[in-house]
């Protein structure tokens, strides 16, 4: 059974920050005036190439865009804690991360037009800050360099380098409210290997960059997905967290209310079934 954080009265969202890289794993404002230039073009075109290349390795993009909703079950580990997790994900921005210990439970979610909300295990609060800014994010049912023009993002494929013993090609991402991710996708299999970003660990005191790296890719309902996520401190390779998917579902029926914020006494509040 999972050993629970010591001195914790409430098992405070790293989930917040853990996925919020979005549903499937590492996850056109216009894209603003762009220069002419052919060696900017040519670079547009190789990014676009290598986005292309990903969803077509990952099982292609008719396939990624079938799938309407998402659900993971599987063990969220920090230190010595483990803890049942869950995620729900529904298009298009629609988002759920529950977590349960023993007769504990909490969840935080984004219903697609209201705050981002936050249930402890005793309250539920509205999120507001970076609390509210990860969960946004993270809601994102695709990787964001999926049709990044439609959804105001902006892509700049920044060459090919090495990441440990591994060649991949380093794609930097800016999201329409100026976040800005960094993917390495392998060279030979166009997966996405590793995000890099900076960010408040809990969405809370100061900013720190890190490395998210992913591996155990499994088909789920035709597209490939990671089930294993490892996220480690860029200045010295300290875990912070690690999340090892069990079981995921893709395109079960899962009614809009369950991402709404709830009221205390709500049977949608508690313990979610992992």
């Amino acid at each position: 059974m999972a050993k629970h954080f010591r001195g914790w009265t409430k098992f405070q969202f790293c989930l917040l920050l853990a996925l919020a890289v979005g549903a499937w794993g590492p996850n056109g404002l216009a894209e603003g005036p762009q220069t002419k230039s052919t060696a900017d073009k040519a670079k547009k075109q190789t990014a676009d190439k290598l986005i292309a290349s990903n969803i077509r390795a990952r099982g292609g993009y008719r396939a990624l865009k079938r799938i309407t909703t998402l659900t993971k079950t599987g063990l969220y580990k920090e230190g010595s804690a483990i803890v049942d997790v869950r995620e729900d994900n529904k298009r298009p921005n629609l988002k759920r991360a529950s977590w349960a210990y023993k007769d504990q439970g909490g969840a935080e979610g984004f219903d697609g037009a209201n705050p981002p909300w936050e249930f402890d295990g005793k309250t539920v609060k509205i999120n507001t800050g970076e609390a509210a800014l990860a969960t946004l994010r993270g809601a994102e049912f695709d990787d964001p360099f999926v049709d990044y023009r439609k959804k105001g993002h902006l892509v700049e494929l920044t060459g090919k380098e090495k990441l440990g013993d591994r060649d991949v090609y380093h794609l930097k991402v800016t999201l329409k409210d100026g976040f800005i991710r960094h993917y390495y996708f392998d060279a030979k299999t166009s997966l996405v290997i590793a995000l890099r970003q900076s960010m408040p660990f809990h969405a809370r005191g100061p900013v720190v960059e890190s490395y998210t790296y992913y591996d155990d890719y499994r088909p789920v309902v035709g597209v490939l997905t990671p089930f294993h996520v490892v996220q480690r401190r860029a200045a010295d390779g300290w875990i912070m967290f690690e999340i090892q998917w069990n079981r995921a579902e893709g395109n079960q029926p899962i009614d809009d209310t369950w991402f709404s914020k709830p009221t205390v006494d709500s049977s949608a509040v508690g313990r979610p079934e992992f």
